[in-house]
Parts: C-alpha cells; sequence; structure tokens
C-alpha cells in the first residue's frame, strides 16, 4: 500500500506552472479482504462485500453535507 503511494504521487499535478505545491490527493487502499464466505444477511450479500467501498461513499455523503 505504501508503495503504491508513492508511485502514485509522482503521477500528481500542479494546479499550474508557477504553482510549487502539488494538488492534494490521497491513495485509499480499499481492497481489503471483506468476504462473506456464509448467507447473505442484512444488506451484505454473499461474496466480496465492498464494505471498504460502502464506508467510503458514506465518508464522502457526510463531508459533503457539512
Amino acid at each position: 500500500m505504501l508503495l503504491a503511494g508513492v508511485f502514485l504521487q509522482h503521477f500528481v499535478g500542479r494546479r499550474d506552472e508557477a504553482d510549487e505545491a502539488r494538488i492534494p490527493w490521497a491513495h485509499v487502499d480499499i481492497a481489503g479482504p471483506s468476504f462473506n464466505s456464509g448467507s447473505p444477511w442484512g444488506f451484505t450479500g454473499s461474496g466480496a462485500t465492498g464494505a471498504a467501498v460502502r464506508t467510503l461513499v458514506r465518508l464522502g455523503e457526510q463531508l459533503a453535507a457539512k
């Protein structure tokens, strides 16, 4: 995860040529092993759960509402 973030940092641009600071960005590794090998339960189906994606979407919704 750390190596991927350092690699991706190379491709983050600047706002314009005169700006020394890079555009704010974040590397979020959401490919965790969230897997339900049992029966579906609630909104969690069987198989890959996408729990990290749902968490990130919910965070975005909460931040946008402020």
